[in-house]
Order: structure tokens, then sequence, then C-alpha cells
């Protein structure tokens, strides 16, 4: 019996154990480990849970970098399911810039399909 447990168990503890990207990782595969979860393939949200998309609002890079690094506690936003974003302060400076420039990126790769749409 105990094996069977063990056998039903072992897909959520090598969920668990993934290991994090390597310090020199791109800002693609940052977003992979650390953003998907909650804000989706290409940064475009999980509204429905309450997750923005990260692509809607031009913010400055200094200001996406300070979320990353240090959180978010914005209350009375309209995700009324999350309403904070925790920090991510083990991300090395060097990784903040690469996430925030992957970010910009995205939603530069975004705007231009936007305009180029019949």
């Amino acid at each position: 019996m105990s094996t069977r447990l063990v056998l039903l168990l072992m897909p959520l503890i090598l969920l668990g154990c993934a290991k994090p990207p390597p310090p020199s990782a791109s800002g693609a595969e940052l977003f992979d480990y650390y953003c998907t979860k909650c804000h989706g393939e290409g940064a475009l949200g999980k509204t429905f849970f309450g997750y923005p998309s990260l692509l809607d609002k031009d913010l400055p890079p200094e200001l996406i970098a300070h979320v990353i690094k240090r959180g978010s506690a914005e209350r009375g936003n309209k995700h009324q399911h999350r309403d904070e974003m925790p920090a991510f302060a083990m991300l090395s400076d060097k990784q903040v810039k690469r996430l925030t420039d992957y970010l910009i990126k995205l939603r530069q790769e975004r705007l231009s399909k936007a305009s180029t749409a019949p």
C-alpha cells in the first residue's frame, strides 16, 4: 500500500522539485519559471482568476523592475481575487533587468501585431 501511495504522490513531488533557472537565464526563461503560473503564457494574464495581463499598460522600466523586486500591494484594484504580487527579491539586478526587457519586448510585439492587423 505504501508503494501505491508513493506512486500516486510522485507527480506532485516532482512538480515541486523544478530547479530555478540559472543566474544567466534569459528574460523568457525567467518569465516561464517565475511568472507564467499567474500571468499565463505570453503575459496575457489569467484575468478570470484575478491575474492581470502584463501587456495592457505602458509602464516605465523602473516601475516594472520595482514591482518584480519588491512586489505590489495594490489594494482596491479591479482584480478582486489577487490584489498583490509577491516580491522576487531573490532575483539579481541583472535578472530583473532581463525580465523587464523581456516584458517590454512582449508588449512592443503585441502592439506591432495589432497595428499591422487588417
